[in-house]
């Protein structure tokens, strides 16, 4: 029997019924109607956060939308993929504006090179911090609410007003974090109520789980509740990548919640994707942010043991982590006697290294955060990791929505932080000797970009003629 992704489960989510698509055969209809996107990751942005929209905006045109992205000139991100800007599709109108970030600040006071400061979510928690990195954290985490981006709001508004009549604009989408650029469309649907607003929330905002590691005050949780609050009244729809979203924002009208999850775009997969492994290697590949809260204790346990088990294979195993990982994590597993010989940290990779690095893949690690909002953290390469139909080791609750999605993925072995390094070591041996079935590619094209795109191109149409 095929694999059948079980989207049954995803009925509460109160999704549209679709248009009628025969309208977008008309020539007179190509690009007539127009989508502002306001996001902070647009290339050479690397990373997850630009994914989403920029793959939209790719085969939004297909569709008869044509994209107004608006982006800073000069954002203050330490990742950056060159490769990307071969995404941006001719019909996509970039503007960009000048942002001020008080990171400039942060180097003075910590004396650190300026791409250095950590604007993401790593190393937060850490406990060998100076007083000025310290004293930076709580500024950040109690001064600057929503995030560091806010002095971009007021600015943004003012040049947005005048666009959005000049440009004819249909629909306005704002995407965080940073959750800042809602506020952006806060404002902007304040001055012009009938304007049509969709606020994407790829990853909570007052419940987002990198407030924890923060010293954060209750006053400053109330703040971001109580921001999060207005754009949630205000927006008409509140999309989430996951369809369990909703349960971790501020209670708000659900019937204007929907989801459209991430996926993969057939063009990023290389040519012969699936037979590029070592025949004489076990390649377990892990890509992305590597963080405390994903660390799989119990699985380096039992990869250990395995080793031991195994003396004359364990030369043949080799694990790659790709992407930014905690300091932390990367000392313990350099310096392990077992584990620092057949590791390695690349750091992060630009999407042609990434792709070659899938292709050689034999199991993908998949580590979900391990925290209270768990359920709703579905990592986007979770969708490449499907349509390669290569085995996949995952770390997660199995309440979490990635749990339920792959719950009929022939390839994949579910495994929670907790269970034990024994079972990590049976569910590991079954891995390492498990011939991978193949997956019928109907089976997967829901999550491929393109129909994705179609069903936020649905959803643009019934907002827009409301």
């Amino acid at each position: 029997m095929p694999f059948i992704l079980p989207w049954a489960w995803n009925e509460y989510v109160n999704t549209p019924p679709p248009l009628p698509r025969s309208f977008l055969s008309l020539p007179m209809m190509k690009n007539s109607r127009k989508v502002l996107i306001i996001t902070y990751y647009w290339p050479p942005s690397g990373g997850a956060g630009v994914q989403r929209w920029l793959k939209f905006s790719k085969y939004l045109p297909e569709f008869g939308w044509k994209p107004i992205v608006y982006t800073p000139e000069n954002p203050y991100f330490n990742l950056t993929d060159q490769s990307l800007l071969k995404d941006v599709h001719e019909d996509v109108e970039v503007i960009k504006r000048r942002i001020w970030e008080p990171y400039r600040l942060a180097t003075i006071l910590t004396g650190t090179k300026s791409k250095h400061i950590n604007t993401g979510n790593l190393d937060h928690a850490g406990k060998k911090k100076s007083i000025a990195q310290r004293l930076i954290t709580y500024i950040r985490a109690n001064w600057i609410v929503p995030d560091p981006r806010k002095y971009w709001i007021k600015p943004s508004v003012n040049l947005l007003q005048n666009l959005l009549e000049k440009r004819g604009v249909d629909v306005i989408v704002t995407t965080g974090p940073p959750h800042s650029m809602h506020l952006i469309g806060y404002n902007l649907k304040k001055r012009r109520p009938n304007l049509k607003w969709i606020a994407d929330f790829r990853d909570p905002w007052s419940q987002l789980d990198f407030y924890d590691t923060l010293p954060m005050s209750k006053n400053t949780r109330r703040k971001h509740q109580k921001l999060e609050r207005k754009v949630l009244e205000q927006a008409d729809i509140v999309l989430g990548t996951s369809p369990s979203m909703h349960t971790q924002l501020e209670p708000f009208d659900i019937s204007k919640f929907r989801c459209i999850t991430n996926g993969f775009d057939p063009d990023d997969f290389p040519e012969n994707y699936e037979n590029k492994q070592d025949p004489e290697r076990i390649n377990l590949v892990h890509a992305g942010l590597l963080k405390s809260e994903r660390n799989p204790s119990n699985l380096w346990k039992a990869l250990k043991k395995w080793m031991t088990l195994q003396a004359e294979k364990a030369d043949h195993l080799n694990i790659v982590c790709a992407g930014n990982v905690d300091t932390e994590i990367r000392e313990q597993l350099s310096n392990d006697p077992d584990l620092g010989k057949i590791i390695d940290f690349p750091g992060y990779l630009e999407r042609k290294e990434l792709q070659n690095l899938y292709s050689s893949a034999d199991i993908f690690l998949l580590l979900v955060n391990n925290t209270h909002n768990s359920r709703v953290n579905i990592p986007g390469k979770l969708f490449e990791y499907i349509a390669s139909g290569k085995k996949i080791l995952v770390a997660c609750k199995k309440t979490d929505d990635v749990a339920k999605i792959l719950m009929d993925y022939p390839n994949a072995r579910i495994l929670e932080y907790n269970d034990s390094p024994d079972r990590y070591l049976e569910v590991l041996n079954d891995l390492f000797t498990l011939d991978a079935k193949e997956i019928p590619s109907e089976s997967i094209q829901s999550f491929s970009r393109q129909n994705l795109t179609k069903d936020l191109s649905d959803l643009l149409e019934d907002l827009r003629t409301s």
